[in-house]
């Protein structure tokens, strides 16, 4: 994997000649009028894309239920997170089309960073895919903060702190279980702000 990171080539809006292989996750947050055409082309540029649990609802607000809206935009490979904020409407809509809905009950992780999980689950041991997450620096303080602290945990000489596991019956007796793999490069995009993170 290179060390630079072309951020123009994943921001752009013409198509790329050598599109970046990116996974996105998309958070429970609205996205912003002035950011729509921007966010369909990176969903649709996207190696992966993941909903983290809420932003399920805000992907179908955004797109809607047209099914002729979903010839040019991709399906999310997931949806997954603790699924307490995802409408039982958007529910049916992705579960009638073959989008699998994991439930992780674990406490010990946020939704953003289950998502992040399954981006590793999918790539196994191959390269890191670059990270860009859609949402989580804009609205509530705590969720803003604990974007940043993700951000953080993900770069490379960052000293590892285990944090995820597992989800299992003792959760609240556990300790916390494996940390999430180190990425060269991460993005946030937001309503104010992009936010990188890289080496």
């Amino acid at each position: 994997m290179s060390d630079a990171w072309d951020l123009g080539a994943v921001l752009r809006t013409q198509s790329a000649a050598q599109p970046q292989r990116y996974a996105l996750i998309m958070l429970n947050t609205p996205v912003a009028q002035h950011l729509k055409s921007l966010f369909c082309i990176l969903w649709r540029r996207a190696s992966v894309r993941i909903c983290a649990d809420g932003g399920a609802n805000r992907l179908l607000a955004l797109v809607g239920e047209d099914d002729a809206a979903w010839q040019t935009l991709p399906l999310p490979e997931q949806i997954c997170g603790d699924l307490d904020s995802l409408d039982a409407s958007t529910r049916e809509f992705f579960s009638a089309r073959g989008v699998p809905i994991v439930h992780i009950p674990s406490q010990y992780a946020t939704d953003l960073q289950k998502g992040i999980q399954v981006i590793e689950d999918i790539e196994g041991d191959a390269d890191a895919f670059e990270l860009v997450i859609f949402g989580g620096l804009s609205g509530r303080l705590d969720q803003s903060m604990h974007t940043l602290h993700v951000l953080w945990q993900l770069a490379p000489g960052v000293p590892v702190m285990p944090m995820v596991t597992e989800p299992c019956a003792q959760d609240a007796t556990m300790p916390r279980g494996n940390a999430l793999r180190k990425r060269a490069h991460a993005l946030v995009i937001s309503s104010e702000r992009i936010t990188l993170s890289f080496t």
